[in-house]
């Protein structure tokens, strides 16, 4: 499974909840989301290169749950 690119138009996204969904990467768009707050990746398999890009993010005070 995975997000299509397009999710980098919902400007006004504030909460994703993707657990259990066999995710296995995110999107670069994902990333430029600036109004998104909490995320919940739970119960996928993001690869590690993918897992350091969204380390990142929790420093840009986005909330993960996992």
């Amino acid at each position: 499974t995975e997000l299509p690119d397009s999710i980098g138009h919902l400007k006004k996204l504030k909460l994703l909840d993707m657990r259990d969904n066999k995710l296995r990467t995110v999107p670069a768009t994902l990333f430029q989301l600036k109004k998104l707050q909490y995320v919940n990746f739970e119960g996928n398999v993001i690869p590690p290169e993918i897992q350091q890009d969204i380390q990142q993010l929790q420093r840009k005070k986005w909330r993960f749950f996992s």
